[in-house]
């Protein structure tokens, strides 16, 4: 793929499952969302021919072409200021990493190694991410749902059932949903991790 074809706008009319017409709108009202609510830039994720995944960063006012970040990763989120937040895959285990903005200081988050990242809080202290535990000797009863704090602190276990976890915009509050059932609960001030009890 071509860094040209790479924008924001041809990526929703690639992935669109819809008429041209239907996904030209989408690909606009994107744009004007992301305008009005003063978005500059989107990072996002393709994949090459060979299956190598490739983490992107897109101005949104088209005045310099898209460029390439990273390589070996997906399911990019923005981070702390200046900061990218990604699942890096390698040969045998996922990492989550952090990477700067103009490609620099590519650095583990964490040594607990990740299946999936989900979501990151506003101001980009704390990572979602399924993980099969820290340690050696992590098993599958260590699955779960966890908090990844990116200053390198333990992580935080949500929950270890099929769940899943966001934060709010404001960052206030974390959003859990286990089963068929949800429930919130708040941050203090600052960057603490709520209680779940």
């Amino acid at each position: 793929m071509s860094a040209n074809a790479n924008t924001p706008e041809d990526l929703i009319r690639k992935a669109a499952i819809a008429p041209p017409d239907v996904a030209e709108d989408a690909a606009r009202r994107f744009a004007e969302r992301a305008a009005a609510d003063g978005l500059v830039e989107v990072a996002y994720a393709t994949t090459e021919n060979g299956g190598e995944s490739q983490i992107w960063l897109a101005s949104l006012d088209r005045r310099t072409s898209p460029r390439q970040i990273a390589r070996g990763g997906d399911q990019v989120s923005f981070g702390a200021e200046g900061e990218l937040i990604f699942r890096s895959l390698e040969e045998k285990t996922n990492w989550l990493v952090r990477i700067q903005k103009d490609g620099t200081g590519r650095e583990r988050v964490t040594t607990a190694p990740i299946l999936d990242k989900g979501a990151v809080s506003p101001g980009g202290a704390w990572v979602i991410a399924f993980s099969p535990g820290s340690g050696d000797e992590a098993s599958r009863a260590d699955r779960a749902l966890y908090a990844v704090p990116s200053d390198g602190r333990a992580l935080r276990r949500i929950c270890s059932s099929l769940c899943s976890a966001a934060w709010s915009s404001d960052g206030k509050f974390l959003y859990v949903s286990i089963g068929v059932s949800a429930s919130a609960t708040s941050r203090s001030a600052g960057d603490s991790f709520p209680s779940l009890t």
